[in-house]
């Protein structure tokens, strides 16, 4: 399979669009024509992921971590230099995967077998629209079916949804145009009907060359605008329940188990281990910012790289279970996303990222 196709299914799932503005995702090396039979999957860049791809021959390193956030003036890195010297590409999902429909909070609930129920938080790098096009009644059908099938009308989990409006219109066709209705300088008035569509930014130009291609006119009357809407999938964190009444500390205990962490922080923010949990927030790597959207939500959060102060400051209990261990799932999801494109892949075992080789206890 060609890399560029490789791109092209990861927009199916993660995409790029949807990455926070400061990130960089998508495809950091390589040639988007090189063919490509087998991916190694790893967290981050590093010589031990390097060294595993060319082990196993791989074509493709895919990574959650991008190897580069801020421009490069110089291209001089011994990493970088060796892995376009052996010919393997770099792609990071980043940003992207975090906030995806299937995302890495998702392998995180399905890592601690919890039940996803909603978004914690509506953040993520995409931007809803509000698509418009007047049309003649006769091509109505044609047009709403090209938008639906190019990704408009999806709020939430609900597909099809649209607007109708029976609008009188005119127009004059000038010099050099070759009007479907009426006749050049003469103006022309028409009952006609105006759709409606609220469509996401990384459908946006698709929709809108899908209604273009089957218009009936020329130029057809087509805009958007953006609109505060919250019905995207796109979204950061999530609001989990767990099948089983858990209290704080078995919590703790099954956050640890599951995710195979050798130690981990937990404040309980004053409660006691015994206290009742049924509505868990979760969020892969780092996610203090979330923590007071977590407070109206939920009755603790599971994330990482938590710092004093915000410890301090919570009014939840946390599980610090750290950034490695709550992003590590998130491999096995961009495994078979991979694995369902007929390619090959292996991932880099947990043992055997850099966190775990050197990382201490004193």
């Amino acid at each position: 399979m060609k890399l560029y196709e490789i791109m092209q299914a990861i927009e199916g799932f993660a995409p790029l669009a949807t990455a926070m503005p400061w990130d960089n995702v998508g495809l950091l090396v390589g040639d988007p024509g090189s063919e490509i039979e087998k991916v190694f999957v790893s967290l981050d860049l590093t010589p031990q992921t390097l060294e595993g791809a060319l082990t196993c021959g791989a074509q493709l390193i895919l990574t959650h971590h991008p190897i580069w956030l801020q421009g490069i003036k110089r291209l001089n890195d011994p990493l970088i230099m060796k892995l376009i010297s052996a010919g393997i590409a770099l792609v990071a999902l980043h940003t992207n995967l975090d906030v995806a429909e299937k995302s890495v909070n998702h392998a995180l609930a399905e890592a601690l077998e919890l039940k996803p129920l909603r978004f914690l938080s509506d953040e993520s790098g995409n931007k809803r629209y509000r698509l418009v096009v007047t049309t003649p009644e006769h091509a109505r059908d044609q047009i709403r079916e090209a938008a639906f099938n190019a990704g408009a009308g999806r709020i939430g989990h609900y597909d099809n949804c649209m607007s109708s409006f029976e609008v009188h219109g005119g127009f004059r066709p000038g010099e050099g145009s070759n009007p479907a209705l009426g006749k050049r300088g003469v103006r022309h008035l028409a009952d006609e009907i105006r759709l409606e569509f609220s469509v996401d930014k990384v459908n946006l130009s698709a929709c809108v060359d899908k209604i273009v291609s089957v218009h009936p006119f020329e130029a057809p009357d087509i805009y958007w605008h953006e609109i505060s809407d919250k019905g995207s999938v796109f979204g950061l964190g999530l609001i989990c329940e767990s099948a089983n009444a858990l209290t704080l500390k078995q919590l703790a205990e099954h956050t640890k188990d599951k995710l195979g962490i050798p130690f981990m922080r937990y404040w309980t923010a004053g409660f006691a281990d015994d206290f009742p949990i049924r509505s868990i927030a979760i969020c892969g790597g780092a996610g203090s910012s979330l923590i007071k959207t977590a407070e109206r939500q939920a009755e603790i959060i599971i994330t990482g790289d938590i710092s004093y102060h915000y410890l301090l400051d919570s009014k939840i209990p946390i599980l610090d279970a750290g950034h490695f261990y709550t992003e590590y799932p998130a491999l096995r999801l961009m495994a078979k996303k991979i694995n369902e494109l007929g390619l090959e892949t292996d991932i880099l075992p947990q043992a055997g990222h850099e966190f775990s080789l050197y990382n201490r206890m004193v």
